[in-house]
């Protein structure tokens, strides 16, 4: 089955940006996935300043990642325009390749085409490693297993897996969690709660080489929970969503699915008043909670009305 392995939850998927005005530095391509409209305006100004300096190739590099961008943003024709004038810019080098080839797969895949995105994922990967750039590589392998079906993808990541082990990279350990992560997802769906458990940690203690992934390690640990009260210890779970929930208000930055999870946790320990606290607060978010899906707010709305039976 395409596309068996789902990611981790993309509404707090987020990534640490780096506002570098130094275009070599690999770190100003770099997408903040929770303000996808501020990444894209970053990159389109780097781009012009760019074709200013008259570097067609630099100016080719950020298209592709202005490319990403439009993508997310689901303007899959724009997207694919842009990636035709990076290709214009561009130059023959493999990475440059890989990097078109795998926003191609990206934009194909997210509208909808994933069986016409896999040969862009698989180029992107050969390009890769060509250029023996182990993180463009990872990235496409990765694309690879989520678009692959089921059997094939656990190889792909158990692929991914072992070169991650054998660089020990940072950036190789990053993409050992998001491997671990995606086949977490794969297994909750199938209602492997103890294998999806495993993973998440696995995730978990993976992100935990990257210090300044703050982000990153809470949402693992938020899966860590969520597979915790899968596995009917929501008593172990609630304090950890609620715990993460409470560290991202002190910093200013409530996230309404570490609220829903603890309203979640406290209504399967029969803790009604609890659950309709936390229950309460996520549905301060209810825009935001409809974007990714009207009926977190029907069921919170249960979980504070005392009608959402202990599951």
């Amino acid at each position: 089955m395409a596309d068996s392995l789902k990611g981790g939850v993309a509404s707090a998927a987020n990534q640490a940006i780096m506002e570098d005005d130094n275009l070599a530095d690999p770190d100003s391509m770099l997408i903040n996935f929770s303000d996808i409209p501020g990444s894209r305006a970053r990159l389109e100004r780097h781009a012009a300043s760019a074709r200013a300096q008259g570097d067609r190739a630099l100016e080719a590099e950020f298209l592709t990642q202005i490319a990403r961008c439009q993508g997310l943003q689901r303007d899959f024709e724009g997207a694919m325009a842009t990636l035709d004038k990076a290709v214009e810019l561009g130059t023959a080098r493999p990475r440059f390749l890989a990097r078109v080839a795998i926003e191609r797969g990206r934009v194909l895949r997210s509208s909808g085409k994933a069986d016409a995105a896999r040969p862009y994922f698989e180029l992107a990967m050969t390009e890769a490693e060509r250029a023996s750039d182990e993180d463009l590589t990872l990235d496409a392998l990765h694309m690879v297993a989520l678009v692959a079906p089921r059997d094939e993808s656990l190889a792909i990541v158990a692929r991914g897996l072992a070169m991650a082990e054998r660089s020990g990279s940072p950036r190789a350990l990053h993409w050992a969690g998001v491997l671990n992560n995606n086949v977490g997802w794969l297994f909750m769906g199938e209602g492997n709660y103890a294998k999806a458990h495993a993973h998440f940690v696995a995730a978990r203690d993976a992100y935990v080489a990257e210090p300044a992934k703050l982000e990153t390690q809470r949402i693992a640990e938020h899966m860590i929970g969520i597979a915790l009260r899968h596995l009917g210890r929501a008593a172990e779970a609630a304090p950890l969503q609620e715990s993460l929930a409470q560290a991202c208000e002190k910093d200013g930055k409530r996230d309404p699915y570490f609220e829903m999870e603890a309203a979640e946790c406290r209504a399967a320990l029969g803790e009604r008043e609890r659950a309709a606290h936390w229950a309460s607060r996520a549905l301060e978010h209810k825009e935001k909670l409809d974007g990714e899906n009207p009926d977190y707010a029907v069921r919170l709305q249960r979980i504070i009305d005392g009608q959402l039976a202990a599951e």
